[in-house]
């Protein structure tokens, strides 16, 4: 059901560069603009889209609702897991199709209008990264893309910045996890699945137990960006005692690692929604798309997060922490 690609960790994240961001207004509860550059972007297309980064063209696929909406929309990103040699753009379709199947598409909820995003990895392979580069924050050239996009979104289809969202599995929830290290205050709220938080210590003990040679890669991610208590939200699952990241000589457990990465985010002022499963290195069965979604629909705006007081309906596997 819920089940992705092999390998490490994967990550979904948001934020906004300014196409035209002079003439954007901000709405009330909106976080305010970050300090990139301008991006030309002539229009965004249903399907596949082509911009310039840094002199480097990329792509990217999104998704709209059937229907008009006067409201600003919202936009969620995935970022699958790493797939060996396979092309990015397999990878995007077959994601897509795996995303429409699991529920996670625009018109899954009338009362949650969102644009869905899928970016084109890089296609790195190990050392220099897992399909994303998951290694550093700057230079990074999938944050780049990440951004530049948002920038698009919101000129092009009306996408807000109180309601950008990320998830993703195993290399790409941990990019994932840098976009909200690295950009708290608009990608407040995200759903990251067997993934590693390299700005924790244990769990960068992990990913160097994993890369073997000391110093082999060199991770070097900041430290995870402050928010004001209760503002950041994540939902966070793990498969257990077989979640153990793929294809490595050495065994390092996910499911360890994203007990610690919970208990962290939560002394870091994060609500966490923390799901554990028996299944291993796969999406939690439980957590299901209405679940996320509903996730990401409570998040839109900037105030606390009304997860904070607990939530019905959720799977006995699921647990929320609060700070």
């Amino acid at each position: 059901m819920w089940k992705l690609q092999n390998a490490l960790l994967c990550v979904l994240l948001v934020t906004w560069a300014g196409c035209g961001e002079d003439a954007q207004t901000r709405g009330p509860g909106e976080p305010p603009d970050l300090p990139w550059p301008e991006v030309q972007c002539d229009e965004v297309n249903e399907g596949l889209n082509t911009i310039d980064v840094n002199g480097t063209e990329r792509r990217f696929w999104i998704a709209s609702p059937a229907t008009s909406h006067d409201e600003p929309l919202s936009a969620v990103f995935w970022f699958h897991g790493f797939s060996g040699s396979r092309s990015p753009e397999v990878d995007a379709e077959t994601n897509a199709t795996l995303l429409d199947n699991l529920g996670i598409h625009p018109d899954a909820d009338p009362d949650f209008p969102f644009v869905r995003v899928l970016l084109e990895d890089l296609n790195l392979q190990p050392f220099n990264g897992l399909d994303w580069d998951i290694r550093t924050h700057d230079p990074n050239h999938d944050l780049e893309l990440f951004d530049i996009v948002v920038g698009c979104l919101r000129t092009h289809r009306n996408v807000g910045t109180d309601r950008i969202f990320a998830a993703g599995f195993s290399a790409g929830a941990t990019i994932v996890n840098l976009l909200h290290a690295t950009r708290s205050d608009h990608v407040r709220a995200i759903y990251t699945a067997s993934g590693l938080w390299i700005n924790e210590p244990e769990n960068l003990a992990a990913a160097q137990r994993v890369t073997i040679l000391p110093g082999l890669v060199a991770w070097d991610w900041p430290p995870l960006d402050p928010i004001d208590a209760r503002k950041g939200a994540v939902l966070l699952t793990h498969g257990g005692s077989s979640d153990n990241v793929p294809g490595t000589p050495v065994t390092v457990n996910l499911s360890d690692a994203g007990r610690t990465a919970a208990q962290w985010l939560v002394e870091h002022d994060r609500v966490v929604v923390e799901c554990e499963h028996d299944q291993g290195h796969t999406l939690h069965p439980e957590v299901s798309a209405e679940l996320v979604l509903d996730f990401f629909a409570s998040h839109i705006g900037t105030g606390p997060s009304p997860w904070a007081g607990g939530r019905g309906g959720l799977p006995e596997s699921c647990v929320v922490h609060t700070p």
